[in-house]
């Protein structure tokens, strides 16, 4: 009894004073740490899961980069750590057919299904 009632009073003192009590987020969607400052990171599996295959921005710098045959068409999500913005395209050498950008430090856990293992060029442009 004597700790529901101390229980009680913690939770209205902190509502008194404008504390809002919040769950910790779930680490599912967490990022991984297995893609460094300055990189392009492309996944195998929705949620950064697999072996990434990295490019760093120097690459990408305004030219196009048709990936890896490990990751082409096999990209499920997305980490653009670089500082430019990421075009990709489903047809090497950036030809036409052009899927979706990735702004600088954004992150995509899951590709939507209508880019979801299309990924086969990429072209980082100076914003």
């Amino acid at each position: 009894m004597a700790r529901s009632w101390k229980t009680a009073v913690a939770i209205a003192a902190a509502t008194a004073a404008g504390v809002v009590l919040v769950a910790a987020p779930a680490s599912a969607g967490a990022l991984p740490r297995n893609c460094p400052s300055g990189y392009l990171c492309l996944y195998p599996d929705s949620g950064y899961r697999g072996t990434p295959y990295r490019v760093h921005w120097r690459v990408v710098k305004n030219s196009c980069l048709t990936v890896a045959p490990s990751i082409n068409n096999r990209t499920s999500s997305a980490w653009n750590r670089t500082g430019e913005v990421q075009m990709f395209y489903n047809l090497s050498a950036c030809r036409r057919s052009f899927l979706f950008p990735m702004n600088p430090g954004e992150a995509r856990d899951r590709l939507g299904s209508s880019i979801n293992d299309k990924v086969t060029s990429v072209f980082g442009r100076l914003r």
